[in-house]
Parts: structure tokens; sequence; C-alpha cells
């Protein structure tokens, strides 16, 4: 399925894939603001068909569905934890790797509050990703609006059942109901940053999805909007010394050696940071990433060195590796 998905570095087919093509419709969008339409012929291709609707959805979509953002980290076949939106907010949303201040309230089954010292003159402040404060506000919090509370119903084990956080009268077993209220987020990244931003899912993956502070393992090829490639992780064939070699590559299966990273912490471009939440293992998407999210959140050199082109929108393809 990889070798099916995923481009090899030496695929080299005579003309872009639709996901490129799909790229060059979405640029000359932002840049016309108007709908674009190659004439058709008259029968349309299977692939005309596809081309003509991915081009709408990108039309119409908005810079990330925090909805299906929510949906895939906590999904509802999810029995051990239940989320609920209150209250939308309408200020920045909560993305992996801001810091952000919280209210929350917690409460026992018998709808009993529980005594905690973060109110709303003092609210908890923390890097999401950074592993400081408890399970449930670091992956509850995420995909909320500044002004918007949420309820997380959730067992022990991602709360006040940790050692850090153990409270000696609750019973072992029992699940929690949290209400968080999210206050503010920093760095905010506007409009502008985001707009060119798309997340687009080529083949999903099973499994345990990715979520922030998590360190994973994924296998990476860069495309500038021509279709050259920029970087990978995947062993190239050309890299073959001799003939002999170079058959014996071509023969075997790619070898996914990929780059390991932990999203939140910094260690890698914020397009691609933010563009794995939410995957399973062996899921395969193509991030389109404008040059602002070339670089980190906090603006600090990553820990790989990208050959990103100045100034130019890339098109990335990733794959979650078990």
């Amino acid at each position: 399925m990889f070798n099916k998905v995923f481009r090899k570095p030496t695929d080299r087919p005579p003309r872009p894939s639709w996901v490129k093509w799909l790229l060059f419709v979405f640029i000359f969008y932002v840049v016309l603001q108007a709908a674009w339409r190659p004439s058709e012929p008259s029968e349309r291709t299977q692939l005309q068909v596809v081309l003509d609707n991915a081009g709408e959805e990108l039309k119409n979509q908005k810079t990330i569905d925090f909805s299906s953002y929510k949906n895939r980290l906590f999904p509802e076949y999810n029995a051990a934890t239940k989320v609920k939106d209150i209250k939308a907010g309408t200020g920045p949303v909560a993305m992996c790797g801001q810091e952000v201040a919280v209210k929350y309230k917690a409460y026992k089954p018998n709808n009993t509050q529980i005594d905690d010292k973060t109110t709303k003159d003092k609210p908890l402040t923390f890097q999401i990703g950074a592993r400081t404060a408890m399970p449930v506000l670091e992956e509850g919090v995420p995909g909320m609006q500044v002004g918007g509370t949420r309820s997380m119903t959730v067992p022990l084990s991602m709360s006040y059942g940790l050692k850090q956080y153990q409270r000696t009268e609750l019973v072992s077993g029992e699940d929690i109901r949290f209400e968080l209220e999210l206050l503010s987020v920093k760095p905010v990244l506007g409009a502008d940053v985001l707009k060119p931003y798309r997340i687009v899912d080529v083949q999903n993956g099973y499994g345990n999805p990715v979520i922030c502070g998590k360190t994973i393992r994924v296998n990476l090829i860069i495309w500038d909007v021509s279709g050259k490639e920029l970087y990978s992780t995947v062993k190239s064939v050309d890299a073959a010394k001799t003939p002999e070699a170079k058959t014996m590559a071509e023969a075997a299966p790619p070898v996914p050696a990929g780059i390991s990273f932990t999203p939140g912490r910094g260690e890698v471009f914020y397009g691609l940071e933010q563009g794995v939440i939410g995957m399973h293992s062996k899921g395969v998407r193509t991030l389109i990433v404008p040059p602002a999210l070339q670089k980190t959140l906090t603006g600090k050199p990553p820990a790989i060195d990208f050959p990103f082109p100045q100034n130019q929108t890339v098109l990335v393809d990733v794959e979650y590796l078990p």
C-alpha cells in the first residue's frame, strides 16, 4: 500500500498527480480570487471529475475544519472520553505548540465540584505539547476558540489518577467531568497566515490518532509547485553507484527510515507539526504549506534543516509510520 499511495522520489510521471493539480488549482484561486476551471471535453473522464470536485472543496473549505479536528482526536466510538462543546468561542483557535491560558472546573460523577486552585483570576497557563498540564487539558484544549467552553468526561488516568495530581478522596474507576474555558492563546496566528494552509487526507490509517506532545516517526517528501523534489526521507534509487545496485534498489521496497519529532516542541516547521495532528498509523496526508508556516512557531531554527524555496508555497507528502 505504501508504494501505491506514497510517491517514491524516483517516481517521475510525465505530468503531476491529481494532488499537484489540486495544488495548482488552489494557488490560482488564492492569486486570482476566482474559480479556475479547465476546458472540458465532451466526455468528462473520472480524473476530471475528481479535479473539479477537489477544486470546489478547496474553494469552500475553511482554513481548518476544527470540528473534524476534534472528532479525529475524540471519535464518537471512544467510550473512554466524551467531549461536548458547550459554547463556541469567537477568538483565535488553540493549536499544538501554542501557550494557552484556561479556566476549568472538575466534578465527580454525582456532580459535586472538586476543590481545585485554578480560577479565572489565576488561570492555568501551559504550552500545548510540553506535557506540563493534566492530559485532559493538553488534549482537550486544541481546536477550541478563545471564549469557548467545552465539557470533557474522562477516566482518572487522564486527570487526578496520575501521581502528580492524585486526589485521595476520589474512587478508582470514577470518571471525572471537566468544564474548560479557553481564555487566551499566543502567539496568535492570523487568518492571513492560515488561509493558504490546507490538509488533504490521501489514505486513512488505523489505531490511535497523533496528539500534541506524542513523539512520532514519519516519512516525508517535500515538493515545489513545479513538481521538483526538494527533500525526502525515502531511500533514492539515484543513490545507487553501480547499474547492478540500481537494479536491486529499483526492485526493493522503499526503506521507511523516516524522521522522528514531537508535535508541540518546535522540532520541525509548523506546517508539518500541525498537519500530523489526528493522523493514524500508516495514514498518508498531503499538506499545502505557505511560507509563513515553513518555520517553527517560535521562530527558532528547527532541529532539521529543510531546503525551502524563498517565499514559495510547497507541497508535503507525509506518511505516519507505525
